[in-house]
């Protein structure tokens, strides 16, 4: 009686074999059900464009709450989108400053943006690729600008969240700088 079916089931362990290939192959149903549906989802390049082109479509008005929240939606994208491309180092940029509470606007070639408050602003030159090439900081009413080695060096690591640190930190010392003049102001006012 040498019956391989008997043998099978005797030499398994009392409901352990069975359980772990039934689970196992359920295992697999599901990640063979995954990689079939993987093909329909967009990438998150595709996302963060279908939501831009949403943004700027004019035939349905979209509400300013909407828009905050579309908005909110492509800046998560953007976050997790890996920046490779001049396109998506632009994206970037303009997704930090529309987080600040910035300007950003291209410059003539097309590789130089500004990123801007009404104290200051920032020449942000890239590459072809990409890359950065220098940040300068042009102060309000002073003529020169300033090569910002920092500033060049976030962006070089893709370090967004400390670019943003930084440009809130030059924000907000302009911010004081200028309530301290309205007080100055309120001041002379008040002893005259």
């Amino acid at each position: 009686m040498d019956n391989p079916l008997v043998n099978a089931v005797t030499s398994c362990p009392p409901g352990g074999g069975l359980v772990d290939k039934s689970k196992e192959w359920q295992m697999e149903m599901l990640m063979e059900k995954l990689r079939s549906k993987s093909g329909q989802f967009k990438s998150f390049l595709e996302s963060a464009k279908a939501l831009r082109m949403c943004l700027l479509e004019k035939r349905y008005p979209v509400d300013s709450l909407e828009r905050s929240q579309l908005h909110k939606c492509l800046d998560t994208l953007q976050q997790n989108i890996k920046v490779a491309t001049l396109q998506a180092m632009v994206e970037r940029l303009e997704s930090v400053s529309r987080q600040l509470g910035l300007k950003f606007v291209a410059g003539p070639t097309g590789l130089d943006w500004f990123i801007s408050s009404d104290m200051f602003y920032l020449e942000v030159v890239l590459e072809a690729s990409g890359g950065v090439k220098d940040v300068k900081i042009h102060h309000e009413g002073k003529v020169e600008q300033q090569s910002c080695e920092e500033l060049v060096s976030c962006l070089a690591r893709r370090d967004f969240a400390d670019f943003a640190s930084q440009l809130e930190g030059l924000a907000s010392i302009y911010q004081n700088r200028e309530d301290d003049k309205l007080r100055e102001e309120d001041e002379e006012e008040k002893g005259d």
